[in-house]
């Protein structure tokens, strides 16, 4: 009898999709399931019915910036999975204040598939 390992959730937040196909067509399949959300409004009710096990969230998107989202995700009855913050442009105070919201680090864009899986080994394994 084999048990099939259930695979890592990963929520990509970010309204370049180009973030998102690096990350799916990335990561091994049999491995990780990668969503997508194109801004923070739509990630938080996505957050409501699917559990994931990491998010990696751009802090410059339309609709809902990355700390808006990190408040409102605190704010919520949404268990909180770890958040990873992506950035190529915000300032370090900016970054300073997601990691105070519970962020744990930021991953500066531009980056490649082994600063992605080195990341999720960390968080999540």
């Amino acid at each position: 009898m084999t048990t099939e390992k259930a695979k890592h959730r990963v929520l990509v937040v970010d309204d370049n999709k180009g973030i998102f196909d690096l990350f799916n067509y990335s990561l091994d399949k049999d491995k990780y399931e990668v969503l997508y959300c194109a801004n923070g409004k739509d990630a938080l009710e996505m957050l409501n019915s699917e559990k994931v096990d990491i998010i990696f969230l751009d802090m410059i998107m339309p609709k809902m910036y990355g700390i808006e989202f990190l408040n409102k995700l605190k704010a919520s009855n949404i268990t909180i999975p770890p958040v990873v913050i992506m950035t190529g442009f915000a300032a370090d105070e900016l970054i300073d204040e997601a990691i105070t919201l519970g962020a744990l680090f930021c991953l500066r864009k531009p980056f490649d598939v082994n600063d992605i899986t080195k990341t999720i080994s960390q968080v999540v394994h």
